[in-house]
């Protein structure tokens, strides 16, 4: 796609260029981590090949480069989206708009270096999607929990021409992620008749400002959870959880105690200090972001209490555990973990896959939405 350089659009702050040759080299070395492990997860988020595939092209060396092609790109998307709304074509603007909510997304993905243009590229990420809501089709809209002093936001999407109560899946993202990257999670669950819901926790999305405490996002999830039972499009006793990569842990801890009927988590982590001398460098700098934590000691700290080892046998619903087969990131060993401790799961090991599978979301997130399908009975 050939971005427009003459958008009405206020220029966003771009990151400074690297001063000395060990800032070059060490932005170099983050950049290209992002580009040769996440491009799975961006394209099945909903990035187009061919935007990806110009980035690749172009093979960004410094985080200004990176920052810089995403938001333009998100700009111009938003340009598109405008021009399909003065036309009357909805639909046609709302994948606009999902699609330059995305870019932002990725604009600011990892980009801990430079958090002025983090929080710029955040701010655009939820104000194009908040755009697209009152265009998707099925119906889409913005709920708000309030909980422990937080208003959390969910996205809340109903399957179409759903006649009464329908069941419901809670989708929790990973570190880095929001509700908005788990757009096209949703499209499985409401092919089946489940209406999707997702959510921005502590340390996530709109509530990146807020330290990721496990305990404390649980009970958030819990509470969003209570609030959807109430919701008189939804079947109260048919409320499942799913959650990706470190959702994946937050997703179980929430599982615990009898708040939802049935549970998965995909490549998430068992116990994070087990494998965290294996997780790369910017692993530990989005976990460090995230818990806000000032020194590598104090990440640590956090770090040894995220684990399942005291929670899991309080999980009571059935439990699916999806794990690819080559995961770089959460060794496999996390999942046999979840699968001697929890009492109802259920392990899939999927072959050939990368980190959440993305590689073949095209098998395995069906396979994941069946399997809520057949826990919540015909739908």
């Amino acid at each position: 796609m050939e971005v427009s350089t003459e958008l009405d659009t206020p220029p966003a702050p771009l990151p400074p260029v690297p001063v000395t040759a060990q800032d070059a080299a060490a932005e170099a070395d983050e950049v290209r981590i992002v580009l040769t492990r996440h491009h799975h997860r961006m394209i099945a988020a909903g990035i187009p090949y061919r935007d990806w595939d110009e980035l690749r092209g172009r093979d960004p060396g410094t985080w200004r480069e990176w920052f810089g092609y995403w938001t333009a790109l998100g700009a111009d998307y938003e340009a598109r989206a405008t021009a399909a709304r003065a036309a009357g074509h909805g639909p046609t603007a709302a994948g606009h708009l999902v699609t330059g909510s995305l870019c932002y997304q990725f604009a600011q993905f990892m980009l801990y270096r430079h958090p002025t243009a983090k929080r710029y590229a955040e701010r655009r990420r939820s104000e194009l999607y908040s755009q697209a809501l009152p265009l998707f089709q099925p119906e889409a809209r913005r709920i708000e929990v309030a909980v422990d002093g937080l208003r959390v936001p969910v996205v809340l999407r109903r399957p179409a021409a759903a006649a009464g109560r329908v069941p419901a899946v809670l989708i929790v993202p990973g570190l880095e992620a929001t509700k908005e990257e788990m757009h096209n999670w949703e499209v499985f669950f409401l092919e089946r008749g489940i209406a999707a819901a997702a959510m921005d926790g502590p340390g996530q999305g709109e509530l990146s400002a807020v330290p990721l405490d496990p305990a404390r996002y649980a009970a958030a999830a819990r509470a969003v959870a209570r609030a959807l039972r109430h919701d008189p499009g939804l079947r109260p006793e048919r409320i499942g959880i799913i959650g990706v990569s470190l959702g994946g842990m937050l997703a179980s801890m929430a599982a615990v105690g009898g708040d939802f009927s049935a549970a998965a988590e995909v490549c998430g982590s068992f116990d994070t200090a087990s494998r965290w001398a294996r997780a790369n460098a910017l692993t530990r700098a989005g976990h460090r972001h995230v818990t806000q934590s000032a020194t590598e000691d104090e990440l640590l700290d956090h770090i040894r209490s995220w684990t399942m080892k005291d929670l899991a046998a309080g999980i009571k619903c059935p439990f699916l555990i999806v794990h690819g087969e080559n995961d770089p990131i959460v060794p496999l060993d996390q999942a046999t973990m979840y699968r001697d401790h929890v009492p109802q799961a259920e392990l899939v090991v999927m072959a050939g896959a990368n980190h959440v599978c993305n590689n073949i979301a095209n098998i395995a997130r069906p396979m994941i939405a069946d399997w809520f399908r057949d826990q919540f009975g015909a739908t």
